[in-house]
This record gives structure tokens, sequence and C-alpha cells, in this order.
């Protein structure tokens, strides 16, 4: 297997049909990758996935999110998909994410050349199918500068980055102590990637679709019913990850970036 592509859910609608039709539609041969797809909600539609999943000719795997914390861990949903995973080359998206007929095979010529890991960028939709450019690592809102090469480890975001098998081993994954629901394990990982001398990309030319529609509920709302909170910060029980976030913001932390002021 060439690519592996690996991506979380723990939503009601996670947009699978949707990213199964656009898996048909790749530019890249369809016996050379495969979908991973790793469910918080395995119990109560297991049989509904895999009767969807058997209607397409596609290789896919369907992994069981099983926490290894004591709260969501989307880190460790990530890493049981590597783990159930085979190709060489490794896209990993967040759930109500599409593929652009083209996303696998571009990403496939990048590691031919020789990069370990590298980030892409997105379209997003409020659900009316019109996606526009607001990744801010490509329009500079908010003062947010682009990224090179050099940098874009500051900025790895985990609805579209991808991995060399040897650069995931070499870091041994990502760093499940993550325990919350939103961040920081993803921009870890990438920090991680560059420390042990990974050769990165940032290639905006290469996008997913990402429907920020009604469906694109909070998902707190889902994986926050289990256990409580582990840590205190700002004066609130916090999961490990928020807390970080929050000493982030306290330090005055944007995105990995140290602001100027």
């Amino acid at each position: 297997m060439k690519v592996s592509l690996i991506c979380i859910t723990a939503r009601e609608a996670p947009g699978l049909g949707r990213l199964l039709d656009s898996l048909t539609s790749q530019t890249f041969p369809a016996q050379d990758f495969e979908l991973v797809y790793g469910d918080r909600l395995w119990e109560s539609r297991e049989n509904e996935v895999k009767a969807l999943a058997s209607e397409y000719q596609l290789n896919f795997t369907y992994v069981r999110d099983t926490p290894t914390q004591p709260g969501p861990c989307p880190a460790g949903a990530r890493n049981a998909c590597v783990s159930a995973s085979k190709g060489e080359w490794i896209i990993s998206i967040d759930d109500l994410t599409f593929l652009e007929p083209d996303t696998i095979e571009k990403h496939w010529n990048l590691y031919n050349s020789g990069f370990d890991a590298v980030a892409g960028s997105y379209l997003s939709s409020s659900g009316d199918d019109e996606f526009v450019m607001d990744d801010t690592r490509v329009t500079n809102e908010g003062g947010v500068m682009s990224p090179t090469d050099l940098t874009i480890w500051t900025s790895w975001w985990g609805l579209h980055t991808a991995f060399s098998r040897k650069a995931y081993l070499t870091i041994n994954g990502y760093d499940e102590t993550f325990d919350g629901v939103y961040g920081m394990e993803d921009i870890d990982f990438g920090h991680r990637l560059k420390m042990a001398g990974c050769t990165m990309a940032w290639e905006p030319s290469i996008l997913v679709l990402c429907d920020k529609g009604p469906s694109h509920n909070d998902t707190h709302s889902t994986l926050l019913k289990e256990g409580a909170p582990t840590s205190w910060a700002r004066g609130g029980l916090k999961w490990r990850n928020d807390k970080l976030i929050d000493y982030c913001r306290a330090m005055n932390v944007v995105r990995g970036k140290r602001r100027i002021t």
C-alpha cells in the first residue's frame, strides 16, 4: 500500500459518504491507497458505517477509537488509525473534510521528492457548497504570517497534514497525554518532527474541502460526557490541552508563534 488516509470523528453526522465519494474521484490509483476511519461512536453505528463503506470499491478499515485517557483524546484516535494503516505515506484529516481529485496524487509526488512531512491547505464552506479560502496561513488575516517550509511546524494543523511512516515512528506518534478536544496535539506533533530533523514542507496548493455548516457542531457536546476535566487552570477545571491553550494565550503565543509587541 502506498498511501493511507486516516480520518477521526466523534460527530453524529461526520460526512463519511461525501468523503468516500471524493475518494472515488481521485486521479491516484484506487488500489494504491486506503481509508482508515477512526470512530468514537463505533458502538452506535458500526453496522451502518460498514454497510455504507461496502458500497464503494475502496480499501477501507474501520477503527474503534478506544480512549487511552479518562477524557477525549484526538491523539489516541490518530495513533489507533496509524497502527491499523499499511501505507508508506499517511495523510491525516478531520471529519467533515473531503478531497480534491488530485489531493492524494500531489501528496505522493511530494513524498517521492524526499519530504518527511507536509502540511496542505483547505477551502471551507458554511454548508452551501460554495468553498472559499479562509486558511489564515494563506490569507494572512488576523496578523498571521504565511509560513515557509522552515516555519510550518509552528502551525501544523491536524485537519490536513501528511507524514511518512518512518517519520511517525521516529517521534513515536502523537502524544496521548493531550486529553482535551481541541488542538495542541497536532502542533506538538509538528514541533517534534522539526526537532527530530525531519524535512517538512508547506504546500498550500494541495487542498482539502472542509464543511463548516450546521453539522460542524461543537464536539465537546459529544466527548465531554465521559469523566471530568483533569487539570485546574485560570480559575476552573480544564482538560490538559485546553490548559495548555490557556497558557499559550497568557504567554502571548498565537498558533505557535510569539507575538511581537
